[in-house]
């Protein structure tokens, strides 16, 4: 590394850090205002505020790092250019991006913090967060009662009395699907025959259920097949058979795919959707499981899924947005970089909410409202760093 990249980088490093800790000492003791009845309502005690404030840094630092990384870096190149660094660098032959690329790079370095945090600690930090506000240990807080959805994409219905996330076992468990093909006859099942017209409907219910070996090993199951007659016909009355246990091949969803539905389609509003902080792959299981289907949940899920993957990217644009602002010769006062740092941080981030807004509300394509901001702002900002070469 160059003695030029080691000067920048500590004039870079230095402010985001004391960014990003004002950042989280500002959300944190709002929020901290905000559940301080809920805490010490459920007695939370010392160690639980202190455990409830480790749980929340990582969601609030995927919220705090794109600004945080704004205002350091309009901080730092401003304040070369007030004391005419810049002029001095380019005049010894230095290219603009060559000065650019140790910004370029911590930004990547933070953009791929941003995913990682995404993915594996705001997730479980949420969990763990909510778990002691609510004064519930983590385990008891992972069952769900009444659970019903409807899996599209392979056509079965499921009713779930309850499931336990931590063990992968449901307790009043009912399965319901239309045997369309050969494929589709359960082999244990006698009561079926496979000359019977396609289309029977093959409704287990059983007293519990298992994930094991990658199925599911029902447990006292009752099979009930409603034989269909045709075109016109009525279904003949069910006769049930009775299993100890029963196990079926074509029953293939995952305890993960089962955990996407029971996250996701409790969610009221697209606000609801961001702050539960899911994985991609849950997200892609979801959408997986109801493809074809189009409703006001399904937009919120796909504008959801095509935020998460342009998030990382905002680290990249914030940096060509700082750059042109920034680089620019003579002495400037260093506290006009600073104010229009928020002005510039306020303008990218109203748009990309009022954007998102759009996108979930179905009065934008998903896609384009995720990227839009990036786009817009990325592209200006490259556009006029180039003026600048």
């Amino acid at each position: 590394m160059r003695l030029i990249d080691r000067y920048l980088l500590r004039e870079l490093l230095i402010p985001l850090f004391f960014c990003l800790a004002g950042g989280l000492a500002f959300y944190m003791t709002f929020d901290l205002f905000s559940c301080m009845d809920d805490l010490r309502r459920n007695e939370a005690g010392v160690t639980g505020v202190l455990l409830y404030s480790l749980a929340k840094v990582p969601q609030l630092l995927v919220l705090i790092l794109p600004p945080a990384l704004l205002l350091a870096l309009l901080y730092a190149i401003s304040n070369h250019s007030r004391h005419n660094e810049l002029v001095a660098i380019r005049a010894a032959g230095v290219n603009i991006w060559r000065i650019c690329a140790p910004y370029l790079v911590v930004a990547a370095l933070l953009g791929a913090l941003l995913f990682y945090l995404n993915e594996e600690w705001a997730p479980q930090g949420e969990r763990l967060s909510q778990s002691i506000r609510k004064g519930r240990k983590i385990e008891t807080e992972q069952v769900f009662e009444n659970i019903n959805f409807i899996n599209a994409m392979d056509g079965r219905v499921w009713n779930i009395g309850k499931y336990h996330v931590k063990e992968k076992r449901m307790e009043s468990p009912s399965v319901e699907f239309i045997r369309r093909s050969e494929t589709d006859v359960p082999e244990p099942l006698s009561i079926v025959d496979r000359n019977q017209p396609k289309g029977d409907t093959v409704k287990i219910m059983a007293e519990s259920a298992q994930w094991k070996s990658d199925a599911w090993v029902f447990k006292n199951a009752q099979v009930f097949t409603y034989l269909y007659g045709g075109e016109g016909s009525p279904a003949s009355l069910p006769v049930p058979e009775r299993f100890s246990e029963l196990s079926l091949a074509q029953i293939d969803e995952t305890p993960e795919q089962i955990e996407s539905e029971i996250f996701i389609s409790t969610f009221d509003s697209f606000k609801s959707a961001r702050k539960a902080h899911l994985s991609l792959s849950q997200i892609r299981l979801y959408l997986d499981s109801h493809a074809g289907t189009d409703n006001q949940l399904i937009r919120r899920i796909k504008t959801l899924l095509y935020s998460r993957l342009a998030s990382p990217f905002t680290c990249i644009v914030v940096v060509l947005v700082a750059l042109p602002f920034s680089l620019q010769g003579g002495r400037r006062n260093v506290f006009v970089g600073v104010a229009s740092s928020i002005v510039i941080c306020f303008c990218f981030f109203l748009l990309n909410e009022v954007s998102l807004a759009l996108g979930a509300g179905g009065y934008m394509s998903p896609w384009l409202s995720a990227w839009l901001p990036n786009l817009l702002f990325g592209l200006g900002g490259f556009a006029a760093v180039r003026k600048l070469v």
